[in-house]
């Protein structure tokens, strides 16, 4: 994670540039170009109001089941922005804990290790989340894209 070195602020910016959205390791693709990519391939985004992200610019334990219910079918591209940026917190945690190289087996390794059937677990809500094609979609490329297999 770059933080700013005059703050040790986080920048949201950077957390997404480490990541690749693309269907292959050659192509890169940002997290809003792959949602712009799935709306055009026939996705179909909720569009009504959404009450529940006002004033919501980012997802903590406290805050996932307010944007993601059991049906996960009301979910706005932007709602599922915020879904796959806290998943994407959730591995770089599970990444920090790794000692050596970070590989996929390794993270789901340390995934399985931290996973509590828990409403404030990080871990099930990761997993709750997959539950949705396009979360699950974003997450494969992206992982698959920075972390080799083994």
């Amino acid at each position: 994670m770059v933080t700013n070195p005059g703050t040790g602020a986080k920048h949201p910016i950077d957390r997404e540039m480490r990541w690749n959205f693309a269907g292959s390791r050659g192509a890169s693709l940002s997290l809003d170009e792959f949602l712009t990519e799935q709306e055009a391939a026939g996705v179909d985004f909720f569009a009504g109001k959404e009450p529940w992200l006002v004033g919501l610019h980012k997802l903590s334990w406290q805050t996932f089941f307010r944007v993601c219910t059991e049906e996960m079918d009301d979910l706005s591209q932007k709602a599922l922005k915020l879904v796959i940026q806290y998943c994407l917190e959730v591995v770089e945690e599970a990444e920090e804990k790794i000692r050596g190289k970070a590989t996929l087996a390794r993270i789901e390794a340390a995934l399985n290790v931290q996973y509590a059937e828990q409403y404030e677990n990080k871990v099930y809500q990761y997993r709750w989340a997959l539950r949705h094609p396009v979360v699950k979609e974003a997450i494969t490329r992206a992982m698959r894209n920075r972390f080799s297999w083994r």
